[in-house]
């Protein structure tokens, strides 16, 4: 038998026992949107395979992060009761082989208008306690280069302490607390830190939870399998042995009285279960749990005029909205952005940016109005615009929307008029008829035209002209007809005409060609 049939074979078992099982360890914090029993793989909701590897569920993030061996870990002495501004990190040294975290995972999901996130990691060695501290940081937290870290604390920070000790009679307890340098009375944990909620389980228990039920933690107590790459220092690679998985749940919104913005996520390992323990290893990820989207509509409204200082053609107006689609409210002064590509998305030179600071907080489903203008040579142009929120050195983007145009209906449209007649005139001696006429050109459409008119008998009597629309011009003129109609050789009868033909011409996209004739009679010259 292949190694793939005897794999499809092992999970296929561990998914039967892990239904027998379920029921009776599956943690609450809404055990209907994600399943914290003990184990990675799915049986009948959602779990760390099917939303880290299936992409499942309706979770609004999730990160999983691997942690190679002695990377990313703590410089000495640091603790939880500092801020991030004072923590430090280094790609050597080394720390006891429990403490060595192998990979991170975290997700959230929004839940009857609660914030609910889910946080587990592994760990390469068994052989002793687990003091382990999961970190959601409101502010975006990195790593510089030169091993300290950007980023800083803000009030309302949540640190989730877990502890599984080994000895004998040892009970598994949970911690819940928040970054506040002044905490209420009788609230405060350490130093920076105020206490939010606890909880001790029985001894020899593989789970957890807080005496409010706003956070849990669950343990293996039993190998379990790993859907992703993972490698213990003793035992079967792809299986995690004994209290090597860990996982829990919080809500956040519950322990806050509201629902914060958060950017980061931190899983950690510590020295002991004391909240200023020494910390050791650390896996650090973004968790945007905020988003915003943006809609428009725009329209072309109007040919450009010279007040417009611009070559192009069309005045668009556009008008939108950004919406807070996140979890949590978007803060007070975070920096919005919105740059409209003035429908030429290969060119930036001439893209509207708007940018504007948050007057007040900004809830989750609220939205903010914008409008704007721009110039284009096409009717309609395709317009897309982009969005972005800055704040706390987090940038949220939202995904580019792009619409079409209302068009401008352009009625380019020109008129004639003409008369004509006849006199006796004395040229060289010589009685001759000769034919006199007038009339008017019109641009009677909304479009400026460039016209020329001629006369089939006289001519160019119209040289070409910028006429805006409402404008018109005069024709006269004159010519000696070669004969009259049908070569009528009466006096009397003579009958003469002429037509006029003007032809508009735009440069302006839709525009064409405007082609207007017009046919005048001239009575005969002795009425």
């Amino acid at each position: 038998m292949n190694s793939k049939k005897i794999r499809i074979i092992i999970l296929t078992l561990a998914a039967v026992l892990a239904l027998l099982a379920g029921a009776g360890r599956t943690l609450a914090v809404d055990a209907d949107l994600f399943e914290l029993d003990g184990n990675a793989l799915a049986v009948t909701g959602d779990d760390w395979d099917t939303v880290l590897l299936g992409g499942g569920g309706s979770s609004i993030v999730h990160l999983f992060v691997v942690d190679p061996c002695t990377q990313t870990i703590f410089t000495g002495g640091k603790k939880d009761i500092q801020d991030i501004t004072e923590w430090g990190w280094k790609n050597t040294g080394g720390f006891p082989d429990k403490d060595d975290i192998t990979n991170a995972y975290g997700t959230a999901y929004l839940s009857n208008g609660d914030l609910i996130a889910y946080f587990g990691c592994d760990r390469f060695a068994n052989n002793g306690d687990a003091f382990l501290g999961f970190w959601f940081f409101q502010n975006r937290v990195g790593l510089n280069p030169n091993g300290t870290f950007s980023g800083s604390h803000a009030v309302g920070d949540i640190l989730v302490l877990i502890d599984f000790p080994q000895a004998t009679n040892a009970k598994p307890t949970i911690s819940v607390v928040k970054w506040n340098p002044n905490p209420p009375p009788g609230k405060a944990a350490a130093k920076n830190l105020e206490l939010l909620s606890t909880g001790t389980q029985s001894s020899g228990s593989a789970s957890v939870c807080a005496s409010d039920g706003s956070a849990c933690a669950i343990t293996n107590l039993n190998p379990e399998i790993s859907p992703w790459d993972y490698t213990p220092k003793s035992g079967t690679p792809g299986i995690f042995p004994y209290e090597s998985f860990f996982e829990g749940g919080i809500n956040l919104t519950q322990l806050l009285g509201t629902t914060q913005c958060f950017s980061s996520f931190m899983a950690e390992s510590r020295s002991s279960e004391q909240f200023t323990a020494t910390l050791k290893d650390f896996v650090l990820g973004d968790f945007p749990v905020c988003s915003i989207a943006i809609e428009k509509a725009c329209n072309v409204v109007r040919l450009a005029n010279e007040n417009d200082l611009t070559d192009k053609y069309f005045v668009v107006d556009f008008n939108g909205v950004v919406i807070n689609t996140g979890a949590g409210a978007l803060p007070v002064d975070a920096i919005l952005t919105i740059v409209d590509d003035a429908g030429t998305p290969g060119d930036t030179s001439d893209d509207v940016t708007i940018e504007q600071p948050l007057a007040s907080p900004l809830p989750k489903n609220q939205s903010l109005l914008f409008s704007g203008r721009f110039f284009s040579n096409s009717n309609p142009p395709l317009n897309t615009v982009r969005a972005s929120i800055e704040f706390s050195g987090t940038t949220i983007t939202a995904d580019p929307f792009s619409i079409e145009c209302t068009k401008l209906d352009l009625n380019p449209k020109l008129s004639l008029s003409k008369r004509c007649w006849t006199e006796l005139v004395t040229i060289e001696s010589l009685l001759v008829v000769k034919v006199f006429f007038t009339g008017e050109v019109c641009n009677t459409g909304d479009v400026p035209l460039n016209v020329t008119v001629t006369d089939d008998k006289a001519g160019v009597v119209l040289a070409q002209t910028l006429m805006a629309p409402g404008v018109c011009k005069t024709i006269n003129g004159s010519y000696l007809p070669e004969q009259a109609n049908g070569g009528e050789t009466n006096p009397c009868n003579a009958e003469f005409s002429d037509t006029f033909t003007a032809v508009g011409t735009s440069s302006i996209p839709g525009v064409g060609t405007q082609t207007e004739i017009f046919t005048a009679n001239c009575p005969p010259c002795c009425e």
